[in-house]
């Protein structure tokens, strides 16, 4: 909460974009589900991060675990993904339940996750992954999303279209990475926290 605060006061809400940012089309300030091909030299037995829906905390942004699968698992029909993208639920009611997270300490090269995830990259000298996490997480994108959806009742799926047309306000690059510099600070003091409770 106090970062989506802290997001709020440095850009602005980006339903109305108080801040005269400039707009742009979402694909042109990230990459919307890039390919990512499994490196030559892995065999079967290689062992991947792996992601389902079910460990994305929604509340948080968080992901709770990341675990472990042999590539010959998830080589085929999964979603792939790197270090530092944004995990964005496409399937209904996962959008509504916020399950928008950033990937972070990925075990492998590649990552493998549910089919009901989008992909979305911070594109580098445009953007930080940061501020693409909490862009995706403000209500002004999920409300929009929930309206985008296509496909029969409980099925329902937001398409690929929706992200890559989608406008956003565009903050300059230099305050995205500072809002990034807090994040991490806010970040290490929660961690703090936490393991001073467990000891406790």
């Amino acid at each position: 909460k106090i970062v989506m605060s802290v997001f709020y006061d440095m850009f602005g809400d980006p339903a109305t974009n108080p801040k005269g940012w400039e707009v742009k089309k979402l694909s042109e300030i990230a990459d919307i589900n890039p390919r990512n091909f499994i490196p030559e030299n892995w065999n079967d037995e290689k062992e991947v991060g792996f992601i389902p829906m079910e460990n994305i905390d929604g509340e948080t942004g968080e992901i709770r675990q990341i675990g472990i699968k042999k590539l010959s698992r998830v080589r085929s029909g999964k979603t792939r993904f790197k270090e530092k993208d944004v995990l964005f639920a496409k399937i209904t009611p996962c959008v509504e339940n916020k399950k928008v997270a950033l990937v972070r300490n990925l075990p492998s090269e590649v990552g493998f996750g549910s089919t009901e995830f989008h992909v979305i990259r911070a594109k580098e000298g445009i953007t930080v992954p940061e501020f693409v996490l909490y862009l995706a997480r403000t209500g002004y994108v999920r409300e929009q999303a929930i309206l985008s959806m296509t496909g029969t009742s409980g099925r329902k799926r937001v398409p690929a279209s929706f992200l890559k047309n989608f406008d956003v306000p565009l903050p300059s690059l230099d305050l995205q990475q500072e809002f990034a510099e807090i994040v991490s600070k806010l970040e290490d003091k929660r961690k703090k926290m936490e393991e001073a409770e467990e000891k406790l």
